[in-house]
């Protein structure tokens, strides 16, 4: 679990997939995560969990990420689409 600003402890699962992943490269899903998803979504309440799937193309590159930030007190989610390029470097982000 990664501690987030407002010491609430935000719980990040990674969906599985298809793809080969490590530790370094769920280590930069998280990151992308913290960095981009979180301080949108913060504005929108409290969460406790960010459920991560990858989608990939039809040659097995990571397209996006489909990022379901789950609420805290209530039975809703926000969702978030992360943009990324074959190596999940950051290109943008969408509200869903």
């Amino acid at each position: 679990m990664c501690k987030n600003e407002a010491t609430e402890e935000l719980e990040i699962r990674i969906s599985p997939t298809v793809a080969r992943r490590d530790a370094a490269l769920d280590g930069r899903i998280r990151m992308l995560v913290l960095q981009h998803v979180l301080p949108m979504a913060r504005s929108r309440g409290e969460h406790f969990r960010a459920q991560v799937e990858i989608r990939q193309t039809a040659d097995g590159n990571p397209e996006c990420l489909v990022v379901y930030m789950l609420r805290m007190h209530t039975y809703t989610a926000d969702v978030y689409r992360v943009d990324v390029d074959r190596d999940f470097n950051f290109i943008g982000l969408e509200e869903g």
